[in-house]
């Protein structure tokens, strides 16, 4: 059996829950989506950590760790800042992934961003995609599973790319990302997005209240032993070039200069052939 034959069974029910996905999520609300346009605060705390230095947030009473939510947001902004340099004078632009982001870029600092970006389905019942702001804020609308939409957020971004990205789903990639060949697919497109320097913090697994992943069985989980393998892979072989690091659910990804183009990933992830950086 090649590894075609291998995963195309795999692939085709995949696929067939995109679609009952899409069409579950055909019209979103706050009703259906509750984390729908969160702000800054909140995906600081997700990120934690994947922040450096994110743990001088944290304190702990009576053996219960505790976090000071202002202060996860101010160091997660301080990290951003000093690792994409905003204070110079590139301009810079940022994409949330699977949501409007309006409420988000718009809780950093005055100028933080040049032009910002949200991506997601359209929202029927909650009018913030037909609100006028002159915040150089556009919200793009659009399946994150079509090819169509990321010739629009391409045509909206240019030519230089994006400097930072940011997808917190909360469940929208949690059945697809058990499927290696569509995660690739998906983290490359991400990837080819960001410009040099580009800096991007993505949520790839998470637990609904119905469908707890305990510690034990995290370890029997697909995806963590997808990610972890991966990482190390990343590490071990573009090091110098990709800075890569793994939290319980989500990563931190910098594209340093000298990057390569194209993400690599294993072989197995998409059965595409991958050249190993000492490989001739």
């Amino acid at each position: 059996m090649n590894s075609e034959e291998k995963y195309i069974p795999e692939l085709r029910e995949s696929v067939g829950e995109l679609k009952r996905m899409r069409e579950k999520a055909g019209s979103l609300s706050h009703e259906h989506w509750p984390m729908y346009d969160e702000g800054l605060a909140s995906f600081a705390k997700e990120f934690m950590s994947v922040t450096p230095c994110s743990e001088k947030a944290e304190y702990e009473h009576d053996g219960v760790k505790i976090f000071n939510q202002e202060q996860v947001a101010r160091l997660f902004v301080d990290y951003i800042r000093t690792t994409l340099k905003s204070d110079s004078n590139h301009h810079l632009t940022a994409l949330e992934i699977g949501g409007p982001g309006l409420k988000l870029f718009g809780e950093f600092p005055p100028h933080f961003f040049e032009k910002t970006f949200g991506v997601c389905l359209a929202d029927t019942e909650n009018p913030i995609d037909k609100e006028k702001n002159d915040t150089g804020h556009e919200i793009i609308t659009g399946d994150i599973f079509s090819n169509d939409t990321y010739k629009k957020i391409k045509n909206a971004v240019g030519r230089n790319g994006l400097d930072f990205i940011i997808s917190r789903m909360a469940g929208g990639l949690d059945e697809t990302t058990h499927n290696p060949i569509i995660w690739a697919k998906i983290a490359k497109k991400w990837y080819e997005l960001l410009a040099d320097g580009g800096l991007m913090f993505v949520q790839y697994r998470f637990a609904t209240g119905d469908k707890w992943i305990s510690n034990t069985e995290v370890a029997k989980d697909v995806r963590e032993k997808m990610m972890k393998e991966w990482v190390r892979f990343i590490q071990d072989n573009y090091g110098e070039a990709i800075e890569i690091q793994l939290g319980e659910n989500q990563l931190r990804l910098l594209k340093k200069k000298g990057a390569p183009d194209k993400l690599p990933v294993l072989e197995y992830f998409d059965r595409s052939p991958i050249i190993e950086k000492n490989k001739k």
